[in-house]
């Protein structure tokens, strides 16, 4: 362990193997440090939480994350990340497993036409899932 403060003759973030005496220190894991995981408020260090989101920046004078998105930039990116297109969506399901097709068929189904042989699949399915039309109004065989 060592102990990271802010040493008041040079007034920069210091760190030490011994906690020094009459000075406000953080005891941190030496293998893991990181310079970026602490900050200077009124003299003191303090760690920095942590950030809520990957678009925060960290405002070391106010102590608090900050999001400078427009609310219309956030919601399009909230939107962004929960929502896949056809072909990642299909790739996402070769790919578990839970339909067995190959790559040209996963082609077929992410243009919208879900190739026959896949469709046995959906006897697997609970009933509200199998007794629904797939693409194309086609019911399963």
């Amino acid at each position: 362990m060592i102990f990271v403060f802010l040493d008041p003759d040079t007034n920069l973030m210091t760190t030490a193997s011994l906690e020094p005496e009459g000075i406000d220190a953080i005891e941190v894991d030496d293998e893991f440090f990181d310079i970026n995981s602490v900050y200077i408020s009124e003299g003191r260090l303090l760690p920095v939480p942590p950030a809520p989101s990957a678009f925060h920046w960290f405002d070391p004078s106010t102590g608090i994350w900050v999001d400078d998105r427009s609310p219309a930039d956030a919601l399009a990116a909230a939107r962004a990340a929960a929502s896949m297109s056809r072909s990642d969506f299909v790739l996402a399901i070769k790919n578990s497993g839970l339909v067995d097709m190959s790559l040209t068929e996963a082609g077929q189904a992410a243009r919208g036409k879900f190739p026959r042989r896949s469709r046995r699949s959906s006897h697997h399915c609970p009933p509200a899932c199998s007794s629904k039309p797939l693409s194309g109004g086609a019911e399963p065989p």
